[in-house]
């Protein structure tokens, strides 16, 4: 026996017989809507072979929802006491309505008394009659039907034909797909895409593809020749996926030839980040040089000068055959001052070059703060140190002819450049300049 407690979400909680298994006489489904278009009931009675009798009314006063019920119960009980049934099993959604009719619970409100009384007259008239409550959702057919009734405007002197629902297993259309002359299926070379909450829509890509994508920002034009995890990262930042994109991508490093002869041997623990105080974009840079570098370019360019944007992580290189106080003062100038502004401070080490009398006039002249780093711990601007060894490792990785690394410094800076970075989460390129970079990859494979 069914529970007498009303549930709050009776379409889990309900414990009971299925009512959809065969039963042994007729059957009355009721139900009563009312919504801000109007009220309406609906009712289907159904015989011992399942044939199905719908009938529904739209009621043209207000009433409550109790009282919709009723009218629906109503309405069902004397069609079937027009055909002349005398056994009748009747079934709603209606916790209500089914107790009062049963005398376990009792009828306190005036409005409705004169249906109780009206349904108790018409049991009257049938050999035997039960009532079941059932949750909502087992009573779509009726709830359908008072749900129509109450939507639609009737018009009064037109005449509505009854609505007939038929069933259609296939579509309306239907088209005869050929084989295609390359023997490819037809969907072969549609574009999909897949949506992401951050990136928007993605370009799914197959295995041919998936190979081709990710060796050439691996290890192409631009491929600083990073790890696993940040080459799937850059992959779908670029606006492309696929569902197995960061194992294939560890798995094509782990087979770099190029990134196992030049991989990192770590041997320092991990330590925490220590935050650097930067109130605006370009607001602090550090400067460090890179060199002597053995052997020397074809240009005889022996030397690197770093300079990292603390906010950003925007990094600006120049190689040069030696780094003198002149060379630093126009860098500086040339490299960051008119390009990015006038910075609010530079931090460099405690080196000759960098702490010159030209290099405090410019910082005079700009009113800019010139600091320098401890010389018991030149590693504390180890923002300028990450940078170095990034730079260092992806030249490593890219160049073959080591006579020719400075040809390189411009893609390796572009590559770092378009790498997200975990201490902000986004690539420099793109805190500069608000948008993704154009990354080589879609302009030679059109992906």
């Amino acid at each position: 026996m069914p529970l007498k407690t009303y549930f709050p979400d009776e379409e889990v909680l309900f414990i009971g017989e299925d009512i959809f298994e065969e039963y042994p006489g007729w059957r009355m489904f009721f139900d009563g809507a009312v919504n801000s278009k109007g009220v309406g009931a609906g009712a289907v009675l159904i015989s011992e072979s399942s044939q199905h009798y719908p009938i529904s009314t739209k009621f043209r006063f207000l009433c409550t929802n109790n009282m919709a019920e009723y009218e629906a119960c109503i309405l069902g009980l004397r069609m079937a006491v027009d055909m002349n049934i005398q056994e009748l099993l009747v079934i709603g959604d209606s916790d209500l309505l089914i107790h009062q009719v049963q005398g376990e619970w009792s009828t306190k409100n005036v409005k409705i008394l004169p249906y109780l009384l009206c349904v108790k007259e018409l049991c009257k008239k049938f050999v035997k009659i039960e009532f079941k409550h059932i949750p909502r959702a087992q009573n779509e057919f009726a709830d359908a039907l008072a749900t129509l009734a109450s939507m639609i405007q009737h018009p009064d002197k037109n005449y509505i034909d009854p609505i007939k629902v038929n069933v259609q297993d296939q579509p309306s259309y239907c088209f005869h797909v050929d084989e295609e002359p390359d023997r490819e299926p037809w969907y072969y070379g549609i574009k999909r895409y897949g949506r992401t909450p951050g990136l928007g829509l993605l370009r799914c890509f197959n295995s041919q593809e998936a190979s081709k994508l990710i060796e050439e920002i691996h290890g192409g034009t631009c491929g600083p020749h990073m790890n696993g995890f940040t080459l799937a990262k850059k992959i779908l930042r670029a606006g492309y996926f696929r569902m197995t994109m960061e194992t294939d991508c560890i798995r094509f490093v782990r087979k770099c030839h190029q990134c196992q002869i030049h991989g990192d041997l770590i041997r320092v623990p991990q330590n925490e980040l220590n935050v650097t105080s930067s109130p605006w974009p370009f607001a602090a840079w550090g400067m460090d040089v890179i060199g002597p570098i053995e052997p020397a370019t074809s240009n005889r360019h022996r030397f690197i000068l770093v300079a990292i944007s603390y906010f950003t992580k925007r990094i600006e290189t120049s190689s040069y055959k030696s780094v003198t106080k002149k060379v630093v003062t126009n860098f500086v100038r040339n490299n960051i001052i008119c390009i990015f502004g006038i910075p609010e401070s530079i931090i460099t080490d405690n080196g000759a070059n960098l702490n010159s009398g030209l290099m405090h006039e410019i910082c005079e002249k700009f009113k800019s703060i010139h600091h320098n780093s401890t010389p018991y711990r030149p590693q504390m601007n180890g923002a300028v140190e990450a940078a170095n060894k990034n730079i260092k490792r992806i030249l490593r990785k890219m160049t073959n002819n080591y006579k020719h690394w400075h040809e390189s410094l411009s893609f390796a800076l572009l590559s770092y450049r378009t790498t997200i970075k975990t201490s902000i989460g986004a690539t420099p390129y793109l805190l500069v300049y608000r948008i993704e970079a154009v990354l080589p990859m879609k302009v030679e494979y059109h992906l």
